[in-house]
């Protein structure tokens, strides 16, 4: 089982899923910066925050834990859940990027699309971003 692991100094994005997420909402963020002011390349993070959510809205998250042979838990994995990715990519873009048509626009466009693919389970996490979507 220990072979199954990777370990090393620097994070990567299979090891932390939540990784490439804010990654992609700091490149945003510092696009929508009055120093930078681009929100051309803010909606561009956008479009692969979204097809990465995409991927994730329809994914198992719930991994649990890994049993030995005698059923007992062995390994208990605490991974982000649906909401911990939604925030990692969209929270910090919300509460800035709105100020911005373009931006609002694309936000908007992106919680929509995920609303209509998403299981039940997962839209509430959606509709809370759009309610605040909305409220700006």
């Amino acid at each position: 089982m220990l072979s199954a692991f990777d370990t090393g100094i620097e994070r990567t994005f299979e090891q932390d899923p939540s990784l490439a997420l804010r990654l992609l909402n700091h490149i945003g963020l510092r696009a929508l910066s009055p120093a930078v002011n681009d929100p051309y390349t803010a909606i561009q993070a956008l479009d692969s925050i979204e097809a990465l959510l995409r991927r994730l809205a329809i994914q198992q998250l719930d991994l649990g834990a890994v049993t030995g042979a005698d059923g007992r838990a062995r390994i208990r994995l605490t991974m982000p859940g649906w909401e911990d990715f939604v925030s990692a990519g969209l929270d910090e873009l919300i509460h800035t990027g709105t100020a911005t048509p373009t931006v609002r626009k694309r936000l908007t466009a992106l919680v929509d699309n995920l609303l209509e693919l998403c299981p039940p389970a997962r839209r509430v996490a959606l509709e809370s971003r759009r309610g605040r979507l909305a409220e700006r």
